[in-house]
């Protein structure tokens, strides 16, 4: 009993000190668990630019329009008919597993209610609500793992444009309400390293310190009102040089603390738990967890004029690729002012979801496929490595060849057909020379889909891939 107390009282002690505490937070393999199969997630670029007469941020910070003008659609921005929970039925029946909404975008307009400044929907637009919080509801009732999109840095915050432009407060209130352009004063700067070289000042510091903390406050308040928060989808931490120190390592401890199951993307410098890609769907395939981010239309958010849609046979295509590599597709559709969607979007969401739905097992829970060589066109495993999918993305004009698998084939089939199972057959090889032959399949041209066909090939035990140059074979 003695030996009890000492230990108990020991314990109290340590933890009084901060020392000997559990850490709450998860690994990051738990944390990255969900986005590792998710596959497939809805991106929305909403706010004042939704009206459509300009698209975000970047015009007025490249000169095109003046701020004033850009925020003149402030005043049509109505989300009269936003209905998350709609949003949320939608999203599910395209087969999405995650959703990212812009809670702030460049022009530094909040979609909630933040206490750090006053440029807020609620303040700017006849939308008298708190988006963010109708949103997060919306999608946490609806199992939707729930992102948001916060840009880290606010192109009229006179403290971040003193330091990155050198204007005072009144002058960027005068550029701010003409033409001007921002980007052509920071290339010059850039292309002679004064970002990545600056030495601020004592009173510079103050500045820089002071734009920090707003920031901070104002992603601790996202983490802290919300309820739970899947994923932080950052833009645009520049500059990040010189003295330009942002403090992201320990401000992702505040996040985790606050919100242990959090991850957030590589735009948070070196402290990012995955891999964005933005409209260049990779090549070569990242090591670490990934996405790809990519518009339905070509632009982020809505403009009535932006009428370039891709096929969906295109979008499932694509979907398909990054499947394929390991990695996921984050889709971008841009809500209109009013909440709604284009309806030219949601067909070919719906569309997606058809698809998705018959093909659920190549989408959900699998991993990247084979390497090049054995199959020419993108592939995936399930997780026990027991089943292989083949993406046909056209129509084949004789049997299917797969190469360099010793892994004994049970059968084949399509996905959407599990009652047709295919015609196969293995040629070639010298098993006396452990060299496997090639796995020839059958599709009936009946049984092929109009976007992209599966082949399902399940085998015995988990696949054993033949990865050498080939020999001479002596004993036959």
């Amino acid at each position: 009993m003695k030996r009890i107390l000492i230990t108990l009282f020991l314990s109290v002690f340590l933890n009084q000190l901060g020392i000997g505490q559990t850490n709450d937070i998860s690994t990051d393999n738990q944390r990255l668990a969900w986005f590792r199969n998710a596959k497939f997630g809805i991106f929305m670029h909403w706010g004042v630019y939704s009206v459509g007469r300009t698209s975000e941020s970047w015009p007025f910070f490249n000169g095109t329009i003046s701020n004033k003008d850009y925020m003149s659609q402030a005043k049509e921005f109505t989300a009269e008919n936003f209905d998350p929970d709609q949003w949320a039925d939608l999203f599910i029946r395209a087969g999405a597993r995650y959703v990212v909404l812009t809670a702030m975008h460049h022009d530094g307009v909040a979609l909630w209610d933040t206490k750090v400044n006053k440029k807020t929907i609620r303040n700017l637009t006849p939308c008298k609500k708190d988006l963010i919080a109708e949103y997060t509801a919306a999608m946490q009732k609806a199992g939707l793992k729930t992102g948001l999109y916060y840009s880290h840095v606010d192109w009229t915050n006179p403290d971040y444009m003193r330091l990155t432009q050198d204007l005072t407060a009144k002058e960027l209130k005068e550029k701010l309400d003409i033409p001007y352009n921002f980007g052509g004063f920071w290339n010059e700067r850039n292309g002679k390293g004064y970002y990545t070289n600056k030495k601020l000042t004592p009173e510079e510091k103050k500045v820089w310190t002071r734009f920090v903390d707003g920031h901070d406050r104002q992603l601790l308040e996202l983490l802290s009102s919300y309820g739970q928060i899947d994923l932080l989808w950052f833009d645009f931490m520049h500059p990040n040089g010189g003295d330009f120190v942002w403090g992201e390592k320990e401000l992702k401890q505040k996040m985790l603390q606050q919100n242990p199951a959090l991850i957030v993307n590589n735009r948070i410098g070196n402290e990012g738990d995955y891999h964005t890609a933005e409209r260049g769907l990779p090549v070569v395939t990242p090591d670490e967890p990934w996405e790809y981010s990519q518009t339905l239309s070509d632009r982020w958010g809505y403009m009535p004029n932006d009428k370039n849609y891709k096929s969906t046979r295109k979008l499932v295509r694509t979907l398909c690729e990054c499947i394929a590599m390991g990695g996921n597709f984050l889709l971008d559709i841009g809500p209109k002012a009013d909440g709604t969607f284009d309806p030219e979007h949601v067909k070919r969401l719906l569309e997606m979801g058809d698809w998705i739905k018959k093909n659920e097992e190549a989408v959900y829970e699998t991993q990247r496929g084979l390497l090049p060589g054995h199959f020419y066109g993108p592939t995936a495993l399930s997780l026990d490595k027991k089943a292989l999918f083949l993406y046909l993305f056209d129509d084949p004009k004789e049997d299917i060849q797969i190469k360099g698998i010793h892994s004994k084939l049970k059968q084949a089939t399509i996905l959407g057909h599990p009652e047709k199972v295919l015609t196969t057959r293995r040629v070639g090889g010298a098993d006396w020379a452990n060299i496997p032959g090639m796995i020839l399949v059958d599709v009936p041209r009946e049984l092929l889909d109009d976007k992209v066909t599966v082949l399902k090939l399940e085998f015995e035990e988990p696949i054993n891939l033949y990865r050498e140059k080939g020999k001479d074979i002596v004993n036959n």
